[in-house]
């Protein structure tokens, strides 16, 4: 065996890694964007003397508003005290995509490393506030890729969703890191409205026809001519899968979706079975404001990403609630929230799937090696991302019975 290949080796039965199994290369990640948050905190994390570009508007006192809730990102560092510089290429389009393209498998678009990423000391993420990086890549309304891209296939992925239910069946290995709630949002002027609750007939009824009246939220009659539109997400999104899973509408079912178009919304554009590539750019969406006049609107999102949805609200799953408040995150909100999950009286959720092929050299071998043997264990529960070990309860397929240990 040669000697490059007795290192990866010994990095993938280690627990300890250090700078010897690092090889200076590139890392291709892709998959699920509502755990986009969690992994890239958990990466930037082991890495030092970091450099970033993004989608996403700069925060500078917040790097979960900027580069980790970005979609296409490029970072790079010395790994988990490795003296040379991994590069991270970070596509976030979706669950069903990765799982795609994982198994596959199949070249997915990458954003591109600007030239002077190495040297131009704009691109450093510092460890505190103002933490820097740069907004240089660049996406369309409904968060496709726009800027130079390059086409590669990704070491591995994440899914919010099993594979058995998506029609892809290349050989993968599939590592459960946590369980991700979801919730179901209106926009600004929708809860007001009496938008308060969702239900399986509500979903079927919503998605398959693209609006609903919003007589069927309020139960009144008075509420019968104004509108209440489906908003959500490409048929790529495990969050959409495991939304139609959770209500019954099907997994592979066919939707009617919109776009809303202004701020406040003036009217919305019909897109079919489309949607919003990552829950980023459906969670910008639903920021704007709606009225009576224009038509309301509902969507399915991660937690993460309905945190970030100033002034839109969420609505009961079959009449229980959760995260109700998203304005931010506290202790005292977790503890009432995280239990429903655990205990199996909040059941929209799903599973983190981490996917990989056994065929990871280099940096990614350490990379993926570490996340299997870390990643589960290093997650707190939190109304956003549950703890595996923390749960007292199961499923064995997506939109499945909850059932107890």
């Amino acid at each position: 065996m040669k000697l490059k290949n007795i290192i990866v080796v010994a990095g993938l039965v280690c627990t300890t890694f250090s700078s010897a199994y690092a090889t200076g290369s590139n890392v291709y990640i892709t998959g699920s964007s509502a755990f986009r948050g969690a992994l890239m905190s958990y990466l930037r994390g082991k890495l030092t003397n970091t450099r970033a570009v993004f989608d996403k508007s700069v925060d500078t006192a917040n790097l979960a508003n900027s580069v980790d809730g970005s979609s296409f990102i490029v970072m790079s560092g010395n790994f988990n005290g490795a003296g040379t510089t991994t590069t991270f290429y970070l596509a976030f389009t979706g669950s069903v995509s990765g799982v795609r393209d994982v198994s596959g498998p199949v070249n997915q678009l990458f954003p591109v490393k600007p030239a002077d990423f190495a040297t131009n000391s704009a691109y450093l993420l510092g460890t505190s506030a103002p933490f820097g990086g740069v907004k240089g890549t660049t996406k369309d309304s409904l968060g496709n890729l726009t800027s130079a891209s390059t086409s590669n296939t990704p070491d591995f992925g994440f899914s919010d969703v099993f594979q058995a239910s998506t029609i892809y069946t290349g050989t993968v290995t599939d590592t459960k890191v946590a369980v991700l709630p979801f919730v179901w949002i209106t926009a600004p002027g929708g809860s007001a409205a009496g938008i308060a609750n969702m239900t399986p007939q509500i979903a079927q009824s919503l998605f398959k026809t693209g609006s609903l009246q919003l007589a069927m939220f309020t139960g009144s009659a008075t509420d019968a001519a104004t509108t209440v539109y489906a908003v959500g997400r490409t048929d790529d999104s495990g969050t959409r899968l495991s939304a139609m899973a959770e209500t019954g509408v099907g997994v592979s079912a066919g939707l009617q979706q919109n776009q809303p178009v202004g701020n406040p919304v003036t009217s919305y554009t019909a897109l079919g079975n489309s949607g919003y590539v990552a829950g980023g750019d459906l969670s910008t969406a639903m920021k704007s404001a709606t009225t009576a006049a224009n038509g309301y609107s509902v969507a399915y999102v991660s937690v993460g990403d309905g945190e970030s949805t100033t002034g839109a609200s969420t609505l009961s799953h079959n009449g229980v609630s959760y995260a109700t408040t998203l304005s931010g995150t506290s202790a005292a909100a977790d503890a009432v929230d995280v239990p429903l999950v655990t205990q199996g009286k909040y059941t929209f959720w799903c599973y983190e799937h981490m996917l990989d092929r056994n065929d990871t050299t280099g940096d990614a071998a350490t990379v993926l090696a570490l996340l299997k043997t870390n990643l589960a264990g290093s997650i707190t529960s939190s109304r956003k991302t549950v703890k595996l070990a923390d749960m007292q309860c199961e499923r064995t397929t997506d939109g499945d019975i909850v059932n107890h240990y």
